[in-house]
């Protein structure tokens, strides 16, 4: 079963991280997102992080600077799919409560 990945962060982690799917074989990653979009990137890209939605993933990848974690982590949990964040879960301890809360 081929799960369908979207990266949300597409800088050096977050090209990294789809190198990584693409040599495991087990994902197809679907759209990628950050604030510019990259003219020569494989994928199709978004600038808004709400847009991957659009494609339909079954995984967020979460690549973005560490003042971003909790949103996109906790609004992918909230829609039931999964999530790899890299980084700490978040700057101080209330970001990493809001992450374990998020449903």
């Amino acid at each position: 079963m081929m799960l369908r990945a979207a990266i949300i962060g597409y800088g050096k982690m977050g090209r990294i991280r789809h190198e990584a799917m693409d040599r495991h074989g087990g994902f197809e990653v679907v759209v990628a997102c950050d604030t510019v979009v990259d003219p020569e990137a494989s994928i199709p890209m978004v600038t808004n992080p709400l847009a991957v939605y659009d494609y339909d993933p079954d995984v967020i990848v979460c690549s973005v600077p560490n003042m971003m974690i909790p949103d996109v982590v906790c609004t992918a949990l909230a829609r039931g799919k999964h999530v790899f964040s890299e980084k700490p879960p978040g700057r101080n301890s209330a970001d990493v409560r809001l992450i374990g809360v998020a449903p």
